[in-house]
């Protein structure tokens, strides 16, 4: 299949695209109606392997190709008119890099809303910031019930669950897997991404008793040999009429392997209350929305911004997901905890630290986290994306609330909590990534995305040595803003061997919206060196790659943040 474009952003002709191609849409059923905008348009095609030429026969380092790694990309498959760049379908595009250039290949996840968009045509999916229709909590729990007697033919392939548009997850042996933010997660071939079956990394639901019952996980966590650490809410549901609830914070532990579930090795409770009491509940019993946590080699922080859950709306599971929290003025709060032990996965708890007087905060990704010692004592460190709370958006845009990256210091012995900006606090800076191979260990830079996915948009890296000894702005560098041109997530890659940490390249996938590339647009993987912030190469892509939320860099060998 000839997936060819024309025009001038293809400066030395048509770059040909030719794999095997399926079509979308076979029904002739019309379907509601999607957004329109280039970087939000229904995908037509799924592409098996797809080769992608190099822009104005640049040349890609060699030592990238050898990497044999993937940048996987969480990438909106299609969006309801009411949708923004939060809520698309999942849908997954990988570039690969091998030693005879980049593949390209896109799927869309195999899920349950995924089938009935195409059977009805109706998108139904809902989202983190909007939200169709939803079962309340009655009808929730009968469904709930129901799935324990699931039929045994039931198709263990398709997912069922939020939409796992979100993040791309490791488990079970590095296995892929598209994830939301509950008990659920669709795996996917990491060469082809066939699915490959859904995993419930919390165990099964069981109501009744103390088992857990719903499952709310943070976006990003570390991998390394033997599993990961994940921090998830759990709620357990006592019978009765009307029903009563516990809530409480867990620690988890492992790697799915073979199927196995996560192991429980800590759990805080928040509250207990019966059904009238859901709305009562004060501040200090509500756990935070928890995007991330931070991890440095011997300690493990829980993150307790001031938006906090609502435990009323998650029981009737009104609106949509960012809904079920409001800011209540609270001062940041880190729960840290020592990993290891008698348990080598175990983790102690060391100390809660509060912000005392800071401002009301909500942190969203961390970039990295390492321990540090001092004349003081010994303290942790880790550098965040703070914004003043969740507002996600104004009208189809973007964020209002300007997002900041902050260093942020825990005093390990009186509990101190200090924070600096480490650029202008005007400039709105998120999806932040540092050089894997410092992750959890002493980083100085971090690569993020300013004024996201609006028209400006553009790529930063930020130097923290520089910016306390020179002032904001400090050894700041810049790819962009380029009229039309808006990047994704930047992913840092190191040079096999290297010692420096900024001596790599920096990856992010662009949405074309420039005169050149014509009304349907294009997408280009934008390869950067990582020292410099200039300009190694474009890879084109055979199709627009719509917005989305993460990517993930997998390469074997290498400790990855997912």
């Amino acid at each position: 299949v000839d997936r060819s474009r024309q025009g001038a952003c293809w400066p030395r002709g048509r770059p040909k695209f030719r794999a095997w191609t399926t079509s979308m849409f076979s029904s002739s059923r019309a379907p509601e109606p999607g957004r329109t905008e280039v970087g939000m348009r229904d995908v037509q095609t799924e592409h098996s392997v797809s080769p992608c030429p190099v822009y104005k026969d640049a040349q890609l380092p060699p030592w990238l190709l050898e990497t044999g790694g993937t940048l996987y990309r969480q990438s909106g498959g299609a969006f309801a008119q009411h949708h923004d760049f939060l809520d698309g379908l999942a849908h997954i595009s990988a570039f690969r890099f091998t030693p005879g250039g980049v593949e390209y290949s896109n799927r869309f996840v195999n899920q349950k809303k995924y089938h009935e968009w195409r059977r009805t045509g109706k998108r139904r999916w809902g989202g983190t910031s909007n939200s169709d229709e939803k079962p309340g909590f009655m009808e929730r729990a009968i469904a709930m019930v129901s799935g324990l007697f699931a039929p045994p033919d039931a198709d263990p392939l398709v997912y069922n669950d939020a939409n796992p548009n979100v993040n791309v997850w490791r488990l079970d042996g590095g296995q892929p897997c598209a994830s939301s933010e509950v008990n659920a997660v669709a795996k996917f071939d990491r060469d082809t991404l066939e699915p490959r079956g859904v995993v419930k990394p919390f165990g099964p639901v069981k109501v009744g008793g103390a088992e857990p019952a719903l499952v709310v996980t943070p976006a990003h966590f570390f991998e390394g040999d033997g599993g990961s650490y994940h921090v998830g809410l759990t709620m357990a549901v006592k019978s009765g009429f009307p029903p009563s609830f516990s809530f409480a914070l867990g620690i988890f532990h492992g790697d799915c392997e073979g199927g196995e579930p996560l192991r429980c090795v800590h759990s805080r409770s928040l509250a207990e209350f019966g059904y009238s009491q859901r709305s009562k509940q004060p501040a200090a019993a509500r756990t935070s929305y928890m995007h991330s946590v931070a991890q440095s080699e011997s300690h493990l922080a829980i993150l307790q911004g001031h938006c906090r859950l609502r435990y009323d709306k998650l029981i009737a599971n009104q609106g949509a997901f960012f809904s079920m929290f409001e800011g209540v003025g609270e001062p940041l709060e880190i729960w840290v905890y020592r990993l290891g032990g008698e348990d080598p996965s175990g983790v102690r708890h060391r100390i809660d630290a509060k912000e005392e007087g800071g401002p009301p905060s909500h942190i969203w990704h961390v970039a990295n986290a390492f321990d540090d010692v001092r004349e003081a004592g010994d303290v942790f460190v880790f550098d965040a994306s703070v914004a003043a709370g969740m507002d996600t958006k104004e009208g189809d845009g973007p964020s209002t609330a300007t997002s900041t990256i902050t260093r942020i210091t825990v005093d390990l012995q009186s509990g101190a909590v200090t924070r600096r900006a480490l650029h202008d606090p005007g400039l709105s800076v998120d999806f932040l990534n540092a050089n894997p191979r410092r992750l959890r260990k002493r980083h100085n830079y971090v690569w993020g995305l300013a004024s996201p996915y609006t028209d400006g948009s553009f790529l930063i890296k930020v130097d923290a040595t520089a910016s306390e000894e020179g002032g904001l702005g400090a050894g700041e560098l810049r790819w962009g803003p380029h009229d039309g041109l808006l990047p994704s997530e930047p992913v840092m890659v190191p040079r096999p061997g290297a010692s420096d940490e900024d001596d790599g390249v920096v990856l992010s996938v662009v949405v074309d919206r420039s005169d050149a590339a014509g009304p349907e647009g294009a997408s280009f993987l934008l390869v950067l060196d990582a020292r410099t912030m200039q300009e190694v190469a474009r890879v084109a892509a055979p199709h627009t790659v719509n917005f989305g939320l993460h990517a993930h860099w997998f390469q074997p060998g290498l400790l990855t943040r997912c």
